[in-house]
């Protein structure tokens, strides 16, 4: 990435964690506010490392080809969340996750690189519920934010890192419990495909 768009990416994460910063000023008034910690599968950053982008290609081996054989591993993605309630339909929040993948690499003239990426991600969101229930509810939502990723060649010791927009979609999600329960949601994007945790409402 160019040096000008990395610096407007860092800009752009700044701006996240000040607005984030409003928004919990903005809730001082919310009635409800709860933490949530959970944990996704096979989320948007493994499927841009699984196909080895121009991210991995420039900046750790560039020499991919079509008979190049890949294998992954994924640990997170790692949820910190905090939303409040501001009305009985709409909720307003923010999230903080990391994920580590390694990419392990065999090229035609038998040598093999391992490379390992880093995902640090900050994203608000805003959800829908359809049910007006203090114990149950099911919703929908958006998140968009930022994500910093660095990663490391372990062979060659080449380093990168990048700062990447950050977005995911919750087709459907349900959390159950009055002031320590349960949720799992399903979308698509930076949380995974399934992501589900704990919660606890003050």
């Amino acid at each position: 990435m160019k040096q000008s768009n990395l610096s407007f990416m860092k800009k752009q994460f700044f701006l996240s964690f000040m607005a984030l910063g409003l928004l919990c000023s903005f809730g001082a008034k919310a009635q409800i506010r709860e933490f949530t910690i959970g944990y996704g599968i096979m989320p948007q950053s493994f499927n841009q490392v699984e196909s080895i982008n121009n991210f991995a290609e420039t900046k750790f081996s560039g020499s991919i080809g079509p008979s190049t054989t890949k294998d992954f591993s994924i640990s997170g993605p790692y949820r910190l969340g905090f939303t409040q309630y501001d009305t009985k339909h709409l909720t307003l929040g923010a999230d903080l996750s990391y994920a580590a993948i390694e990419a392990k690499m065999t090229y035609s003239d038998a040598t093999k690189e391992t490379v390992n990426f880093n995902y640090f991600t900050l994203m608000a969101n805003v959800n829908y519920q359809y049910t007006d229930n203090p114990k149950i509810s099911v919703y929908s939502g958006v998140h968009f934010g930022v994500s910093y990723v660095n990663a490391k060649n372990a062979n060659n010791g080449k380093k990168g890192e990048d700062y990447i927009p950050a977005y995911h979609l919750t087709a459907l999600g349900i959390r159950y419990g009055e002031k320590v329960g349960v949720y799992a949601d399903f979308g698509y994007g930076f949380n995974g495909i399934v992501n589900a945790g704990i919660l606890y409402k003050l």
